[in-house]
């Protein structure tokens, strides 16, 4: 197995710009992702909006756990970010494109194994993945597609 496989790809369509779309993954980030995909359903997950910015949840305590860092901000088109949800001795690369589409915009996920743990751990981490994105999306695109464009 190399570094550029398996590759998980998702895409969903939004009913939302994609400015507003990016806006909201980036913006809006706690209110729209599942509590349950957390690593505490009290915690507050923020996305530091830069370039060098770091995906982390806080809890209620003021405790902070750092899930993620970003490799790229490029708004509104295109954000990445090396993700360590399990461990960030192997992490995950996750790009996330916005692009827009008849009645609206599409999203595109491509996640991929890093660096050689995460490479190893991939096949066993893989569905669960699979499983997060199917909820994450749908729970971005139904919140993008109720807030008011602005």
């Amino acid at each position: 197995m190399t570094l550029a496989e398996p590759v998980l790809e998702r895409t969903i369509a939004l009913r939302c710009s994609p400015a507003h779309a990016f806006r909201v993954f980036t913006e809006m980030t706690d209110l729209w992702w599942p509590h349950g995909h957390r690593r505490t359903p009290e915690a507050t997950l923020i996305l530091e909006a830069a370039a060098d910015g770091r995906l982390l949840e806080r809890a209620p305590g003021g405790e902070e756990w750092v899930l993620g860092r970003l490799t790229a901000f490029e708004p509104p088109e295109r954000l990445s970010f090396d993700w360590f949800p399990g461990s960030p001795a192997a992490p995950t690369s996750v790009e996330v494109a916005f692009r827009a589409a008849a009645g609206g915009s599409e999203i595109f996920i491509v996640h991929r194994a890093l660096r050689e743990g995460a490479v190893s751990a991939w096949p066993g981490a893989v569905a669960r993945f699979e499983r997060g994105w199917d909820t994450i999306l749908p729970a971005l695109a139904a919140f993008a597609g109720s807030r008011p464009e602005g």
